[in-house]
């Protein structure tokens, strides 16, 4: 018995004329194309970056919150404030596994006006945070600031230091350090430094922080009740246990200690609102998306409607007709889907490497954003197809 050699296995026609007129029409295709290339780019970058962010914020979160303990003395029978004295700033930073520990007043419940000059009606529209600390917190808090900072400066002479956000308001310039002068309620202040940033106090970007000493009338009845405690990484929860009986071996129980904690709720928070922000995102790029590659099909059904008429009378089937507008889509979608899937990884890593972040991407997303991308652009195209399937071959050609 002899065997006839087995053939190669033709595509079938439908994906062969499919594939043959999306090379035909190159501007219609493209453009739908680019539509969902844009759109894979946009769900591949968005949810990678909220990968990347979610990962910063948590190294942030887990770092700062392992090593920050914060002390509140209690207020005495009498009701009168026991306050913290340098002695007991001291005794906290001589602990074991402590790098720094300094006092502070946080005044912005009292709602101090700060103005930017004496001239009534000038006092910043917004209630902004006022602090009165030891010279060495922005240390303690690994606070990075433009300018100078509290050590060393003149008990007598009234100076402050801003954080960038008040600084940006009022438009604060590098030079004018030490010209520059703020009202904190009747009192003013010159202008010495910028906070960049503080990760243990992220309060004092945003507000002005003086001397404890500083000779301010707003201030004088107020005592420094707070104490924050930098500590060495993973130490905090052996730190605030023997924090009361370092500071009050007598009225341990006079203290109110607490952590930042495992950061968890309010990691949580960001994680919830970053991951809403990237869905929501994505699903509007693929509805984008999907618009145009209807719109693009629809297009094609009209222009090509002689065409149809004329395979119908050559024998072709509805269903044939319909699959080749499917499968044309969907050649689309799937092009679209590879050139978004080149450009989100070259966004990623250009925005990361600018942020000096660890780029996380997910290699799922990567595989599966292509693929969507051709399933969504075959859904597209199925109302179209069904529409090219239905034309009548007679009036096709009468047309």
């Amino acid at each position: 018995m002899t065997r006839t050699a087995s053939t190669p296995r033709q595509p079938h026609p439908a994906f062969a004329e499919a594939f043959s007129a999306v090379r035909g029409e190159p501007t219609r295709s493209a453009v739908a194309a680019i539509a969902l290339a844009l759109a894979v780019t946009l769900v591949i970058t968005v949810n990678s970056l909220v990968s990347t962010v979610r990962f910063q914020v948590s190294d942030n979160f887990d770092a700062y919150a392992a090593s920050t303990v914060h002390a509140i003395a209690q207020p005495d029978i009498s009701g009168t404030d026991r306050a913290f004295t340098e002695e007991h700033a001291a005794r906290a930073a001589a602990l074991e596994g402590v790098r720094g520990a300094s006092r502070y007043i946080d005044a912005s419940a009292a709602g101090i006006p700060v103005s930017t000059s004496s001239v009534p009606g000038s006092a910043l529209g917004h209630r902004v945070p006022v602090f009165a600390s030891d010279p060495d917190l922005l240390r303690t808090v690994d606070a990075d600031v433009s300018g100078r900072s509290l050590v060393g400066v003149d008990p007598a002479f009234p100076v402050a230091v801003i954080g960038r956000a008040l600084a940006d308001e009022i438009g604060l310039r590098p030079e004018e350090f030490g010209s520059r002068t703020l009202f904190i309620g009747s009192d003013a202040v010159t202008i010495i430094g910028v906070i960049e940033a503080s990760p243990r106090m992220e309060a004092l970007t945003a507000g002005i922080l003086v001397p404890i000493n500083a000779p301010l009338t707003s201030l004088a009845a107020m005592s420094p009740v707070s104490l924050i405690v930098a500590a060495d990484h993973g130490a905090a929860s052996a730190v605030a246990d023997s924090l009361p009986l370092a500071l009050d071996p007598y009225h341990p129980g006079m203290l109110e200690v607490s952590t930042i904690g495992t950061g968890s709720g309010l990691r949580g928070d960001v994680d919830s609102l970053i991951v809403r922000l990237g869905w929501g995102a994505s699903a509007l790029a693929a509805l984008v998306g999907m618009i145009v590659v209807a719109a693009q099909a629809t297009g094609n059904v009209i222009t090509r409607t002689g065409e149809i008429g004329l395979r119908r009378s050559l024998g072709a089937r509805r269903s044939q007709i319909g699959a080749q507008f499917i499968a044309e889509s969907a050649y689309i979608g799937l092009g679209g889907g590879l050139i978004g899937a080149i450009l989100a990884i070259i966004t990623i890593l250009i925005v990361c490497a600018v942020q000096h972040w660890v780029p996380v991407i997910d290699l799922k997303l990567l595989l599966f954003a292509p693929i969507s991308a051709m399933l969504i652009a075959g859904c597209a195209g199925t109302v179209p197809a069904i529409r090219a399937s239905r034309i009548d071959p007679a009036q096709a050609l009468r047309q």
